[in-house]
This record gives structure tokens, C-alpha cells and sequence, in this order.
């Protein structure tokens, strides 16, 4: 008997002192893996592609098995008040992140409906065309929420301490929170028409690399604007053309995004969902 007591109690130790993963680790070698192409990817120049989502819907998938291991369950428990600010900075990026797939939706309805209209070469082109510019001037303000919301949780950051797993799902946070301010900020596209219509005329005429910094909504709406001049005489061949490959090569942009927010939606709702199953299990 008193040796299975002393078996007991050996166990009992050993299970309680789970030591500090180290980068051997494989879940953890991954999740900051994901984190360094994350942080990569945010130093490169960027337009409206989904491939900053795949890298956060990666991050998170790998960031759920990292919060299912035993050692950050623990730590977890001892950290209640950070985990609750996870959990509500998530639920504002749930609502972050639903927001901008509702506009990128919308955009993208009333761009099928503007390219059915160029292809027939409508008569009533012109409201087509406003239709399609107040639908972009109601995601602006929409995509201004979205970043007062994430300014939000910046200002709400507990400080940090040296706990790994804690610093881990802060990297995680913040990363997210990058990604999406990034995402609102092209889809505002808060330059006005003329002006992004003056910067591509001026790089074509001086090969200059600004060109490569306007994005392919920034590009629509100059396009767009464009157009508009030439309603009232017969609309050039080359600018229908050229409106019309560019709201191809959109509609494929917006349907990547849509498809990857529907996947970080899934992502950032398994996660918030592991981090109260963390809390209310302890």
C-alpha cells in the first residue's frame, strides 16, 4: 500500500510540473513558423489578395492545437484576466471580420451588375456606375468602424509579462489585427477618383514605380471615373476594355478574399470557443 501511495504521489507531481516546450517542440516550432511567414509577408507590398488570410488561417489552425496542449492550458488558468481580454478582442475581430465580408459581398453584386451592363453597353451605363460609387462610398465609412474598432483593442492590451504562451497568442493577436486593418484600408481606398486617375497617367508617362502602388480598387474606381467623362460622347473601345479587365480581375480578387474571411470567421470563432472551454474547465 505504501508503495502505491509513493507511485501515486510520483504521478500526481510529474503531471502538475509540465515543463516550458521548447522550439524542438513540434506544435510550437509551427505556430512560430506561421508567425515568421506572417510577419514576412507584412513587410512585402501589398494588394487585394487573399493571401494574407491564408497565412492567418494557417496561423490559427496551428494556434489551435498550440492552445490544446496541456503546458498552455495550464498557464491559461493562472492568466483569467488576459484570456478574457482574448476572448473579447476576438469577438470584436468576429465583428471586424463579418463587416468586411459583408462589403466585399456587396461590392462584389454591384460589380456583376455594372460588368452585365458594359457588356451590353447599357444605355443607362451612368447609373450603373453611381450606383456602384455610393456602394463604395457606404464601405468606406463601414471599413472606417472597422479600424476605430481595432484601435480599440490596441488601446485595451493588458502589458505583457514573460510567459511564452502569452506572448505567443499576443503575436497571434496582433498579427490579426494587422491583416485586417490592412484589408480595410485597401477596400476604402480612401484616395478620391481624380487623383488616383492623375497617378496613373503620370506613372505611365514617367514608367514610374507609384503605379505599383495602387490597388486593384483603387484602379476600378480611376477607371470608373474616367468613363464617367466620356458618357455624354460615344464611350471609347479601349476604356470599356480596359474597365472591363479590370472588374475580371477584381471579381477573381474578392472572390479569394470572400472565401478566405468565411475561413478565418470558423477560425477566430474556434478559437474563442477553445479559450472558454480553457477557463470554465479549470
Amino acid at each position: 500500500m505504501k508503495r502505491e501511495m509513493e507511485t501515486c504521489s510520483s504521478n500526481s507531481f510529474s503531471h502538475r510540473s509540465i515543463s516550458l516546450p521548447t522550439k524542438t517542440n513540434p506544435i510550437l516550432h509551427r505556430v512560430e513558423e506561421c508567425l515568421a511567414v506572417a510577419k514576412g509577408w507584412q513587410a512585402q507590398p501589398h494588394s487585394l489578395t487573399s493571401n494574407g488570410l491564408a497565412h492567418l488561417k494557417d496561423l490559427f489552425f496551428c494556434t489551435g492545437n498550440f492552445l490544446q496542449m496541456a503546458y498552455s492550458q495550464q498557464a491559461l488558468r493562472r492568466k483569467e484576466k488576459f484570456v478574457n481580454q482574448l476572448m473579447d478582442d476576438f469577438l470584436r475581430l468576429l465583428d471586424v471580420c463579418g463587416m468586411v465580408k459583408d462589403s466585399v459581398q456587396q461590392m462584389r453584386e454591384q460589380q456583376e451588375a455594372l460588368q452585365s451592363m458594359f457588356r451590353r453597353r447599357d444605355q443607362n451605363l451612368h447609373v450603373g456606375i453611381s450606383r456602384y460609387q455610393s456602394t463604395r462610398k457606404r464601405m468606406r465609412k463601414e471599413m472606417i468602424k472597422c479600424q476605430q474598432m481595432m484601435k480599440t483593442m490596441e488601446v485595451l492590451a493588458f502589458p505583457s509579462d514573460d510567459c511564452k504562451v502569452e506572448a505567443i497568442l499576443r503575436d497571434v493577436k496582433t498579427n490579426t489585427v494587422y491583416v485586417f486593418e490592412l484589408l480595410a484600408s485597401i477596400i476604402s481606398a480612401r484616395n478620391p477618383s481624380w487623383s488616383v486617375f492623375s497617378r496613373l497617367l503620370s506613372s505611365k508617362r514617367q514608367n514610374s514605380p507609384d503605379e505599383e502602388n495602387i490597388n486593384e480598387i483603387e484602379r476600378l474606381d480611376a477607371a470608373l471615373f474616367a468613363a464617367c467623362g466620356q458618357l455624354n460622347k460615344e464611350l471609347a473601345e479601349d476604356s470599356v476594355q480596359s474597365a472591363q479587365r479590370l472588374m475580371e480581375n477584381l471579381d477573381r480578387c474578392l472572390r479569394g478574399v470572400e472565401d478566405e474571411l468565411e475561413g478565418v470567421f470558423r477560425c477566430l470563432i474556434n478559437a474563442r470557443v477553445t479559450l472558454l472551454n480553457i477557463l470554465t474547465c479549470s
